[in-house]
């Protein structure tokens, strides 16, 4: 039997300039961190940046948020950023990426304004795992709210799913 979905939860996982800038752009990370997708997957999730050109995931994004749209009130978003101090022990491994209010921490093109709208919901992690953050849980709940699990659909996009 088909349930009815009353809620769609939507992650965007790490969709940050210091993993999916293009070369040349505004938040292009000056030395490229061990964890930036690469030119060739920047290609296919943002197009290659020529004027006039389509930028598929700022488009898509935009997309979620267009509240006179056929679907869009039941749909939440949770953006997943990874978000450091200036300075922070995984930066020996993966290099320093993401550091708070740096053009890398951002989101691409035109999507940075989007994290204010009232159906998105942004969890800045200072962890390669969400699900760890304190804030996470409550998160979570008001994404979801009283929905009965079985009418809830979840989908996950971006660059860094594990």
């Amino acid at each position: 039997m088909t349930q009815n979905v009353e809620r769609i939860v939507q992650f965007l996982v790490c969709p940050q300039n210091d993993f999916m800038a293009r070369p040349g752009e505004p938040g292009y990370p000056e030395r490229v961190s061990m964890l930036h997708v690469g030119s060739d997957a920047v290609l296919k999730l943002r197009g290659d940046g020529r004027p006039g050109s389509r930028d598929p995931f700022v488009e898509t994004m935009h997309r979620f948020f267009r509240d006179g749209d056929p679907g869009t009130s039941r749909l939440q978003v949770v953006i997943d950023e990874d978000w450091h101090p200036r300075h922070c022990e995984e930066f020996s491994t993966f290099g320093e990426h993401c550091v708070r209010g740096s053009p890398g921490a951002e989101l691409p093109g035109g999507a940075q304004d989007n994290r204010y709208h009232h159906r998105c919901h942004v969890i800045r992690a200072n962890s390669i795992c969400i699900a760890s953050d304190h804030h996470y849980a409550g998160v979570l709940q008001k994404a979801c709210g009283n929905v009965r699990s079985e009418s809830i659909r979840v989908g996950v996009f971006g660059v860094w799913t594990q």
